[in-house]
């Protein structure tokens, strides 16, 4: 529900299209916008937030990137668009200047990047970066990618409090417009050639706090509410990227994104304090060694259960192989149907018995191939295998010439 009344309903390809979000400030642009990234991230979008003003804090699932510590914009820009993370980019401690170079580098990287699946860019205060009537180093890809199709699925809402200083091409290229109180006579000449109804521009200095009228959402336009934000007291939100366990973000931060050092003096004493664990360290390592020990101990004990219960027909494949392979199929599949559905926890744990399993598997088969050779390894080597992939050292059983090799980790 969007609006209180549920007068509106956003489809999913409304966050592939360009909006535009108009108020004055305090009535409600900044919070129209929070709310539809609330409903936007029910229906598995994504979201890169630019937050010159601090209006966006607490949502949940968002990672927060303080704009002055990134070293590269372009490279940011690179891993947001392969990503489709949600994050939000606070600028408020850049100079004007330094915030136009750093969108513009920044969105140029990310449309020259972006792959398919519909991601939405959203913009607060998006008259100070496409200004109407004069050049800013970030003006010309706003508008770029404003006149863009929505073939790719990149969507753009731009919030302002100052529609007639907003680029005319910007706004005219917008599918939907959501107009709450204007009172300014230029601000309200700048809207009034997209209202439906001229009539409307009378109501609209009367709105009150969250009141807007809706354009393009609909095949009429609607005066409505909108919904109390459901993120309003959702609590401390992440500050630093880095701590996000992401697979791209953790092939990518160290070549890619290199965040500046802060301004504090590394004392000894500060140098220490970074060296030893808080409570909060170990409590997270403390869940990540929980899955991978639940990860490896179903591993196994799946494939020890069942290269028990089966006998190899091939004599150079031992039955402990088969079980692996089987075990390690299994755990791959569940490992992509949990990651498909979202399930964090169980993919986790697929996931790591997956890299139990297949270690046990490649220790298996080594132990086979010796077998087979007659290699015969010294103790040393023995416990070098065992320990790296949970395959103890073979016993060999000799049956009518068959061979067939069982171990237990």
């Amino acid at each position: 529900m969007f609006t209180t009344k549920d007068e509106i309903k956003l489809e999913s390809s409304f966050y592939s299209e360009k909006t535009a979000v108009i108020a004055t400030t305090g009535y409600g642009k900044s919070y129209t916008a929070r709310v539809l990234i609330e409903e936007g991230s029910k229906k598995g979008h994504s979201f890169v937030v630019i937050d010159p003003q601090g209006a966006y804090d607490n949502l949940v699932g968002f990672d927060y990137i303080h704009a002055e510590q990134v070293k590269s914009a372009k490279k940011l820009g690179l891993i947001l668009a392969k990503s489709h993370k949600n994050v939000v980019i606070k600028t408020k401690n850049l100079s004007e200047e330094q915030q136009q170079l750093f969108i513009n580098a920044l969105l140029q990287s990310y449309k020259l990047s972006v792959v398919r699946g519909i991601q939405t860019i959203i913009i607060d205060e998006i008259h100070k970066f496409a200004p109407e009537g004069s050049k800013t180093p970030a003006r010309d890809i706003v508008r770029s990618m404003h006149q863009e199709s929505r073939s790719d699925g990149l969507g753009i809402i731009g919030i302002t409090q100052r529609p007639a200083r907003m680029d005319k091409t910007c706004l005219s290229q917008c599918n939907n417009i959501f107009i709450g109180r204007v009172s300014s006579n230029t601000d309200k000449k700048a809207v009034v050639n997209y209202l439906h109804n001229v009539e409307d521009i009378d109501k609209i200095p009367k709105f009150e706090k969250g009141q807007m009228l809706f354009i393009g959402t609909q095949d009429d336009p609607i005066i409505a509410q909108v919904r109390k934000a459901e993120t309003k007291h959702s609590g401390n939100s992440p500050t630093n990227l880095l701590s996000e366990d992401n697979e791209l973000y953790s092939r990518a931060i160290n070549s890619a994104v290199v965040f500046k050092k802060g301004n504090q003096k590394m004392t000894v004493e500060n140098e220490v304090k970074t060296l030893v664990p808080n409570v909060d360290n170990l409590f997270s390592f403390a869940k990540q060694g929980m899955k991978v020990g639940a990860g490896l101990a179903i591993a196994g004990v799946a494939s020890n259960v069942i290269g028990s219960r089966i006998s190899s027909p091939i004599p150079m494949v031992s039955s402990r192989t088969l079980g692996s392979l089987g075990t390690t199929g299994v755990l791959f599949a569940g490992y992509k149907l949990a990651k498909k559905q979202n399930m964090d926890l169980a993919s986790d744990l697929f996931g790591h018995a997956t890299a139990g399993s297949s270690a046990f598997l490649l220790g298996s088969v080594v132990g086979d191939v010796l077998n087979v050779a007659g290699i015969s390894l010294p103790n040393f080597a023995q416990y070098a295998l065992t320990t790296a992939t949970g395959a103890s050292p073979v016993t060999v059983e000799k049956n009518n010439d068959e061979v067939d090799v069982m171990a237990s980790m």
